[in-house]
């Protein structure tokens, strides 16, 4: 019952793209399928996490915030199913006001996340709260201007929502660097910069120099960079182009259209933050794991796919841009294997078997 709710507020939100109502009955929808899980994927080994927060040294656990968190809802007599779905609502409420500030067709680019990523947000419960929290900032960070004071007081921001999203996991180092960058670097220097590092980058993954840097750092780290990857390496590079092609069109063709100097800004700056996840293509020699940080990105493709929908323009180039996007979510959910994760993850929700009953 809950996958025909998914796929109608899918096709709802893709035709419906304001409906103010339609984002709260989505928002309410996603709270309800990540708040009510009764198993599944990590599910088990958030149960233990949370029972053994109580003896646990936060110096000592690669994911402090979670542990925190686990350990304040313990001591207060929490049960585990409370505690993830209060840990839901806060993840939603988060994205929702990300979602609501990077574009007017909200509902748009809420339909696009539940085709993807999340069946996997479902259920990466803390990987979802971290992005979460950066897509809440993303708006305003993204939103920055030249002036000195604007910078230091955005990256400031940054740096303490960022460290509050890294104590859940630590895949959000990528996108609080590219918004750095984003912040600091001027898009024509940036520009130049991202190829030539990116290289470098690889460079030094070939040369397997990233372990001894990083991996004593985060256990979670040092595992993501303790293997090699094969041929399989090939699709995560290719969809990570096909991000970066789609949202530098999208975002240069918003920039030339658009009046409004803010409006402009921001959608140059949404196109320099595209275009560095580049960098993220030489990790995934180690572990296509990486391909985590595909989410925050993709949320900005998605905002830039809801804005380019009012956009006039040639009927050559619309059917191009509308088919490669298309390919890139087709592509994406076949490969991240979408449909068997959601489905397995609604069976196993407690709303779904209450809904049976009734039905």
């Amino acid at each position: 019952m809950l996958v025909i709710i998914w796929i109608l507020f899918i096709i709802c939100g893709i035709f419906f793209p304001k409906s103010r109502v339609l984002s709260w009955l989505m928002m309410a929808f996603m709270m309800v399928s990540i708040g009510c899980r009764t198993q599944g994927a990590d599910y088990i080994s958030y149960f233990y996490e949370f029972q053994w927060s109580t003896s646990q040294k936060l110096n000592e656990v690669s994911y402090p915030g979670f542990v925190l968190s686990a350990r304040i809802a313990n001591q207060c007599g929490m049960s585990f199913e409370t505690f993830v779905f209060i840990m839901a609502i806060f993840s939603c409420m988060f994205f929702y006001v990300g979602a609501k500030g990077l574009t007017s067709n909200t509902t748009f680019l809420m339909a696009l996340f539940l085709i993807y990523p999340f069946s996997h947000e479902l259920i990466q419960m803390r990987t979802f709260l971290a992005d979460s929290i950066i897509i809440s900032i993303l708006p305003w960070i993204l939103n920055c201007t030249n002036q000195l004071q604007d910078k230091v007081v955005k990256t400031i921001a940054l740096l303490l929502a960022g460290l509050i999203a890294l104590s859940f996991h630590v895949e959000v180092i990528f996108s609080i660097l590219f918004l750095v960058i984003v912040i600091w670097m001027p898009p024509k220097i940036e520009r130049k910069c991202v190829p030539i590092v990116t290289i470098i980058l690889f460079l030094l993954s070939v040369c397997n120099v990233f372990p001894k840097l990083f991996g004593g750092i985060n256990p979670m780290a040092a595992q993501w960079l303790s293997a090699k990857a094969g041929f399989g390496i090939i699709i995560p590079i290719s969809v990570t182009f096909l991000i970066l092609y789609l949202t530098h069109i999208a975002s240069t063709r918003l920039y030339r259209t658009e009046k409004d100097s803010a409006k402009k800004q921001f959608y140059l700056n949404c196109n320099s933050f595209g275009r560095c996840g580049a960098l993220l293509i030489p990790f995934f020699t180690y572990d296509i794991t990486f391909n985590r940080v595909w989410r925050i990105l993709l949320v900005v493709l998605y905002a830039m796919l809801s804005d380019i929908l009012k956009e006039k323009m040639r009927r050559k180039s619309w059917i191009t841009y509308i088919f490669l996007a298309t390919v890139l979510l087709i592509g994406i959910v076949v490969y991240e294997n979408t449909f068997p994760i959601i489905c397995e993850a609604f069976k196993n929700n407690s709303v779904s078997g209450l809904l049976s009953v009734i039905w």
